[in-house]
């Protein structure tokens, strides 16, 4: 029999199996596996993993959206064996793309790499309203706000959360990383955003820097 390791867990996220990776996490709950050493040890090395192949040519969509499906259901698996307060503690972050723009297939992935990796995570969906972004900033005292956006014409409207979010107090609060297709680094300079994600995996990275654990790790 092959003995169970949390490594294993990467495995099955690059692949983008479902089955397995929820056979492997049930077992490992019942030998008591801590949830955040299941997170760190397997599932982010993976969507890391499945970044960096994304970002080098080496995968593509269909890879990523795959990726996205287990870091999903693996982190609704882990959500009742979380303690209280946990993903809090590490940070939430709210997503959404913006006014004007209703993709959210790419959101939605972001979104679930976001949670797998023990975020606590409130996704507005699409075609979200300045003034919805700031209520649920205020509603869920989020840190880190990201925004999506997938069409040229509704990239400037990020601008116009960021200026909502600033008239509102908030901005010294929370952090903003902004991402889609059409976008760039310059671009998020230019709107004032605190980073710009290329990818999932890359979202994730910037967030870990931009929102360290609140009482350290």
């Amino acid at each position: 029999m092959q003995e169970l390791r949390v490594e294993q867990l990467a495995d099955f996220v690059i692949k983008g199996d479902v089955a397995g990776a929820i056979s492997l996490v049930e077992k490992l709950l019942q030998l008591k596996i801590p949830t955040q050493q299941i997170i760190e040890k397997g599932l982010l090395p993976g969507l890391k993993t499945v970044g960096d192949r994304f970002e080098c040519g080496e995968f593509f969509l269909p890879e990523l959206f795959s990726a996205g499906e287990v870091a999903t259901k693996v982190s609704n698996l882990l959500k009742p064996h979380t303690k209280p307060g946990e993903a809090e503690k590490k940070g939430t972050i709210i997503v959404g793309t913006v006014h004007g723009d209703v993709h959210d297939i790419g959101m939605n992935l972001v979104a679930a790499t976001f949670q797998g990796a023990g975020y606590k995570v409130v996704n507005l969906g699409n075609n979200v309203s300045a003034a919805d972004f700031v209520n649920a900033i205020k509603k869920h005292n989020g840190d880190l706000l990201a925004l999506s956006a997938l069409l040229t014409t509704t990239m400037p409207y990020m601008k116009t959360v960021i200026n909502a979010v600033v008239e509102s107090g908030l901005r010294e609060q929370v952090k903003v990383i902004v991402g889609g297709a059409p976008l760039d680094d310059a671009f998020a300079r230019k709107v004032g955003a605190d980073a710009y994600g290329k990818d999932p995996g890359d979202g994730l990275h910037k967030v870990e820097m931009l929102i360290p654990r609140k009482g350290g790790r």
